[in-house]
């Protein structure tokens, strides 16, 4: 299957490729148009910082780290932007966390409702 974005593949690990930046995704769409826009989950689509989900559209990105090896994601950086949580000494490590901090606080992502 022929592709263009760059991704013939989920990234699973660090790979130093990742979704371009030029790429227009759904969520870059919404956020222009005024939605807020939120990842939650695995994140395959690189490690380049292009490709991390803030700079994919996304506002706001949590991700349950014991889920997947891509490691270059989870800098402080992003937690320090605090457009990302499950990062840094904000990480989610044990199992069912970010279950837990969704059932309470999944609401403060919606605005406006």
């Amino acid at each position: 299957q022929p592709y263009r974005n760059g991704m013939g593949n989920t990234s699973v690990d660090i790979s130093g490729f990742g979704l371009a930046g030029k790429e227009v995704t759904l969520a870059e769409i919404l956020s222009e148009v005024g939605y807020n826009t939120v990842h939650i989950g695995k994140w395959h689509m690189g490690d380049i910082k292009e490709a991390w989900p803030n700079y994919q559209g996304f506002d706001f990105a949590a991700f349950p780290i014991h889920q997947q090896g891509q490691l270059t994601i989870f800098h402080d950086d992003a937690a320090n932007e605090e457009v990302s949580i499950g990062i840094g000494d904000n990480n989610y490590d044990a199992r069912y966390t970010l279950d837990s901090w969704l059932r309470t606080d999944a609401s403060s992502m919606v605005t406006g409702v």
